[in-house]
């Protein structure tokens, strides 16, 4: 049974390929970051705010990725 699992796992990656390739990011439409809001909070501000998270994560984990391969 399992080795039909792994039989039939890559004909159905290679029969979804089609369908994701069709989701294009080209023809969304983004709105005004300045024009929405959320919960009183601008777009733009929101964004900004993510961002720096991001970074924050990013320098987070490069210390405690260098700091574990020093042990």
């Amino acid at each position: 049974m399992q080795n039909i699992f792994r039989r039939a796992l890559p004909l159905l990656a290679v029969l979804a390929l089609p369908l994701a390739a069709r989701a294009d990011e080209a023809k969304l439409i983004l709105p005004d970051l300045g024009s929405v809001s959320f919960l009183g909070t601008s777009g733009r501000t929101l964004l900004e705010i993510g961002l720096i998270i991001c970074a924050l994560g990013l320098i987070f984990g490069s210390v405690i990725f260098s700091s574990a391969r020093s042990w």
